[in-house]
């Protein structure tokens, strides 16, 4: 297969990335490197280096690798940006999910999205599970969930499916075991100042 990981560099998209390579598959990464490290990338991938913000360079990779299928990894992930900089958040989370959908239909390629993990479910006394009560611990989080408790880019993802092709599947991970990598730098993910 063909695949293309947007947030291949970071730690969870370096391990699908690895799992990937591993099966034989022709791996191309596309990540900004503001959180992920390069040194994350599998040897046997390709990097190109872009942002999921930028529709061009999104277009680009897809074109150039020409994937069957997209992983959906890439992700302004920190809580602390998340409430400082909300509209920067969106950016990335929602317009790049956007982006990412758009070169995929144009592509005809198929996209596995992951969305946030069990952060949305709070300090819970053993698993949660979809219909568990949604208690996130930071509040004030404007693109981190909507009434229906879904994130902006999930819903982006929900509308695209229901909508226009390509097919989606959406996923949200649980909790993850894997050897550790170097770690995620810390700050923001725009200019790299720690917060």
């Amino acid at each position: 297969m063909r695949a293309l990981v947007t947030g291949g560099a970071g730690f969870i998209g370096s391990h699908v990335v690895d799992a990937l390579v591993e099966r034989g598959d022709d791996v191309w990464v596309l990540d900004n490197l503001a959180s992920g490290r390069r040194e994350n990338v599998n040897a046997g991938s390709r990097l190109v280096e872009a942002d999921v913000r930028d529709a061009g360079a999104v277009a680009s990779a897809f074109a150039e690798s020409k994937p069957e299928t997209c992983f959906h990894l890439a992700a302004q992930a920190d809580v602390r940006v998340s409430i400082a900089e909300p509209a920067f958040d969106a950016e990335v989370n929602v317009i790049g999910t956007a982006n990412v959908l758009e070169a995929a239909r144009a592509n005809e390629a198929k996209v596995v999205f992951s969305s946030t993990g069990g952060a949305i479910y709070g300090e819970c006394d053993g698993p949660a599970d979809e219909n568990s009560p949604r208690l996130p611990l930071a509040t004030g989080q404007p693109c981190r969930k909507a009434r229906d408790g879904r994130t902006p880019a999930r819903s982006q993802v929900v509308i695209n499916r229901a909508l226009r092709s390509p097919p989606v599947s959406a996923r949200r991970r649980d909790r993850l075991e894997a050897p550790p990598r170097a770690p995620a730098r810390s700050g923001c993910s725009r200019c790299g100042r720690h917060r």
